[in-house]
């Protein structure tokens, strides 16, 4: 009975360089070739994924060891869910390429660097610390405040980003934050999160932070967090049909303004998946404030494949801003791969006919006699029926 390891990782894994890192038995037996195990390495679009095949029970170690090698050498994390006797080879393996560390050793070593130095000195004086003992895989995007740092998820909570623990703690600048791989843990692709609130009493570690529900202590600094922030990013999943009904019915203030200020915070941070909750919510409540926002994240949809571009067109369309017309025009010419985005291309000159200003009407009478078959085809069919796809 074979069993795989599947590791997703940032870089191309090097298997000659990976076996370097395995103790001298598991690495005699795989460069011997006694061993019962395949590797597979392929190459996605964003991401590598490297397969380990143990073919034999007697071989599992050595596959799991090549798969914990490649996450600590290659920012990578495992696929799945690793039995407890295989958690126990994982532990024993780090300990192997890291050295024994306990969690407080770490945190110590931790905090001694540039960026934790007030922090140890708020351990010091007994400010409570917090450590989470589990985590899940972490996403890399850049924050609010131009830093690139890791979203994560704590144990039993939801996603917490770095910008969403920073408003909830109102640890803006001037107050220490660390972020880095947790060395004593089997799992060290994970990162490790310290945050010191404001006052200086309390240090909370671990792989995110809660969100707390009211804004006490918060700094001058930091975004409002609204009721609407409530129904739009909460806990529990609703469709933006069910927002609307429960934005109308609570008679929350100011939604349109609301909504701007989301894509803003949202549109800082590439977190598109918030960002796009947003954009659901501006055909229903629609605000001129929200046009430069979309603009800009549809320009940013020709090299980030992770935002929803047709959403932030039909919500352009809604709000027919004149000066979405040259990003419309790029996005209606616009090729995926080397297939033609037909369905964001119709929408985009949709939009522009939606618009209705001397500019769009031109870059419709263009894309009607544009060289390219495709382009040419869908423009016709969009400037004969127009109005018909929303």
């Amino acid at each position: 009975m074979t069993r795989e390891y599947r590791v997703v990782c940032a870089r191309e894994p090097d298997l000659p360089a990976l076996a370097g890192l395995l103790t001298p038995e598991l690495r005699d037996r795989w460069r011997s070739g006694a061993a019962a195990v395949a590797a597979r390495v392929t190459a996605g679009r964003w991401r590598w994924r490297l397969e380990v095949v143990a073919e034999r029970p007697e071989d599992e170690p050595l596959a799991l060891a090549m798969a914990v090698a490649t996450t600590i050498a290659h920012d990578g994390f495992l696929a799945g869910e690793p039995s407890p006797a295989e958690r126990e080879r994982l532990l024993r393996f780090t300990e192997h390429l890291r050295g024994p560390m306990s969690p407080r050793e770490h945190l110590t070593k931790l905090l001694a660097g540039e960026v934790g130095s007030r922090a140890l000195a708020a351990l010091a004086a007994g400010a409570a610390c917090d450590i989470s003992d589990t985590a899940h895989a972490v996403e890399e995007w850049r924050s609010i405040f131009g830093r690139r740092e890791r979203t994560s998820r704590r144990a039993g909570q939801g996603s917490i980003g770095f910008e969403a623990a920073l408003r909830a703690l109102g640890a803006y600048e001037g107050v220490a934050l660390v972020s880095a791989t947790v060395d004593g843990r089997p799992d060290g692709g994970f990162w490790f999160q310290l945050f010191l609130t404001p006052d200086l009493t309390r240090v909370v570690a671990g792989f995110g932070v809660a969100r707390p529900r009211s804004s006490e202590g918060r700094h001058p600094q930091a975004p409002e967090w609204t009721r609407l922030d409530e129904i739009v990013l909460g806990s529990h999943p609703r469709t933006p049909a069910e927002q609307v009904a429960m934005i109308r019915e609570q008679d929350l203030p100011d939604v349109p303004a609301g909504i701007a200020a989301g894509l803003e915070r949202h549109l800082a941070t590439r977190h598109w998946g918030s960002f796009g909750r947003y954009v659901n919510l501006v055909p229903d409540f629609p605000s001129p404030a929200a046009a430069g926002h979309l603009v800009a994240a549809l320009d940013l949809a020709r090299s980030d494949p992770y935002l929803h571009a047709v959403d932030v067109v039909t919500a352009l369309a809604e709000l027919a801003p004149p000066e979405a017309v040259p990003v419309l025009a790029r996005t209606a010419r616009r090729h995926w791969l080397r297939d033609y985005a037909s369905d964001l291309a119709l929408h985009a000159m949709d939009a522009l006919l939606h618009i209705d200003t001397p500019e769009s009407r031109a870059v419709m009478a263009s894309l009607v006699d544009d060289e390219r078959e495709p382009v040419r085809e869908l423009a016709r069919e969009v400037a004969e029926d127009p109005g018909r796809f929303w």
